[in-house]
């Protein structure tokens, strides 16, 4: 039986949440890891903001919000595609092959059209259709929070500088996992000059774990590498220049992430 997925992007627009920096830098390692969620919690979701005024206008700015800080293999692949035919033909691939709830392809051989299929039903379909509208013509836009970044090799560094979050230990955390994604929670403390207690604190503080900001640190580099590579080099070099033991690591984590395949994703790069 398939588990219906949606892009999180898409729910989390119509969520009620905090601007806090802690909160916004949690959101995006998270989401890194865990990049799909339940078709019927999106669903959910719409249907909440449904009953507020102006539900589609405090969806549109949250979105964009949120796609600056997005560093999912996902966003990775829309934002280095090099033009509206890349776009698409990524665009459409990822909703062919991921578990998606709605499958929604797009044309923009004269002007953008977007087509849907119906997999999994949901509550309020017209706002989501919406909301998948709005999430593209922004993807595709020239000026999108997604096209502004350049060297994303290192993407939740930038957003914890951008974020402008006062933990220095966490900072300093982010910059030495992205440096030895192997380290362990004793090497990394030992790195960013603090103690092991004192390190723990500072991912409590931020409600994260040592193993999940890693996570998503390894999942980042091994987006950047496959788009970057086209196939040049072996998933499993990629893999451990990534962090991951092996390249089965790296296949469960990727699925769970993007809800493809490497040899999918890296069909599409």
């Amino acid at each position: 039986m398939t588990h219906w997925k949606s892009y999180h992007l898409l729910g989390e627009s119509f969520a009620d949440t905090d601007d806090a920096p802690a909160l916004l830098f949690r959101w995006s390692v998270e989401r890194v890891v865990d990049g799909l969620t339940d078709h019927d919690v999106y669903s959910q979701a719409v249907a909440r903001a449904a009953t507020r005024q102006g539900a589609m206008q405090r969806a549109e700015r949250r979105m964009l919000q949120l796609m600056a800080l997005d560093a999912n293999p996902v966003a990775e692949l829309m934002r280095t595609a090099r033009d509206a035919s890349a776009f698409q033909m990524r665009w459409n691939g990822f909703n062919r092959m991921a578990p998606l709830g709605v499958e929604t392809l797009v044309s923009c051989d004269a002007g953008l059209r977007l087509q849907r299929e119906t997999r999994a039903a949901g509550l309020h379909d017209e706002m989501r259709e919406q909301a998948g509208a709005i999430c593209v013509s922004h993807l595709m836009a020239d000026n999108s929070p997604l096209r502004q970044r350049h060297d994303e090799i290192r993407p939740l560094a930038r957003h914890f500088g951008e974020l402008g979050y006062a933990n220095a230990a966490l900072r300093d955390s982010v910059d030495s996992l992205y440096a030895d994604p192997f380290a362990e929670l004793d090497q990394c403390a030992g790195a960013v000059g603090a103690s092991r207690r004192t390190l723990q604190r500072a991912f409590t503080q931020a409600g994260l774990s040592f193993r999940l900001l890693r996570q998503a640190v390894r999942l980042t580099l091994a987006s950047h590498a496959m788009c970057s590579s086209k196939g040049g080099e072996s998933l499993t070099a990629i893999a451990h220049a990534s962090g991951f033991f092996d390249s089965a690591h790296l296949v469960h984590a990727w699925k769970q992430s993007c809800g493809l395949t490497p040899s999918q994703y890296r069909s599409l790069c």
